[in-house]
């Protein structure tokens, strides 16, 4: 089994909210349609965010730890930053941004909102949409 980038355990955070999801599928089957790929697709990568009810779960809540944990051994590589984090891999290279875990899950969560706020706005604040 491959661990992860420090060779530590791997956090399966997709698995375990997968198995959150299924265990308790009253927050997303009232939404979801269509063949069994469609809806698991629409789990994962779903817009409508009904992932935000199950962050709490315990099962969850420890493999995002671990995530953390992870990530806070050694800085992330660059090649991860530009796919996953490319407005804070930019930020970097400015010199206003570490490359630090918590540092760069804050920096995307505030993007997306943002882009929320952008969108909840009709367009017309002075908000960037940084999408």
């Amino acid at each position: 089994r491959i661990g992860s980038i420090d060779g530590g355990a791997l956090s399966n955070l997709g698995l375990a909210v997968e198995r959150a999801m299924l265990e308790e599928p009253g927050h997303w089957d009232p939404y979801y349609r269509g063949d069994a790929v469609g809806i698991a697709l629409a789990r994962r990568y779903s817009r409508s965010d009904r992932i935000r009810y199950y962050w709490s779960r315990e099962p969850v809540r420890r493999a995002l730890e671990r995530l953390m944990e992870n990530l806070g051994r050694s800085p992330v590589p660059a090649t991860l930053l530009e796919q996953y984090f490319p407005l804070q891999a930019r930020r970097m290279g400015e010199g206003t941004h570490r490359n630090a875990a918590p540092q760069l899950v804050r920096g995307k969560i505030r993007e997306v909102l943002e882009g929320y706020q952008y969108a909840a706005s009709g367009g017309s604040s002075g908000a960037a949409w940084a999408g």
